[in-house]
């Protein structure tokens, strides 16, 4: 799970940051907003979509947000809401739609 998740990122952007903007947590559970940068210098592949080659182009995604639940000490379950539109687009992945 967490470590898959971890993994895939690493994979497409080896030089990966993730710097933390805001988080609350408790002894169950965290919410972080964060700022994800690096440079796509490999395959990218999404759960259930074909893998996209890499682009060479750097990223900076500021309005992702991750949620983590613990359990005896563990993370047990993530959630990330990353702005892929946002980086899709600074990858040149999007195309224009016209009216």
């Amino acid at each position: 799970g967490v470590r898959q998740f971890f993994d895939m990122w690493n994979k497409g952007f080896p030089d990966f940051k993730i710097t933390l903007l805001n988080t609350i947590a408790n002894e169950k559970a965290a919410a972080s907003e964060v700022e994800f940068t690096g440079t796509n210098n490999g395959p990218m592949a999404m759960p259930g979509q074909p893998e996209i080659p890499a682009t060479h182009k750097k990223v900076t995604a500021n309005q992702g947000s991750f949620f983590a639940k613990f359990s005896n000490g563990k993370v047990t379950e993530v959630s990330s809401h990353p702005d892929m539109a946002g980086m899709m687009a600074q990858l040149g992945l999007l195309q224009e739609q016209h009216a």
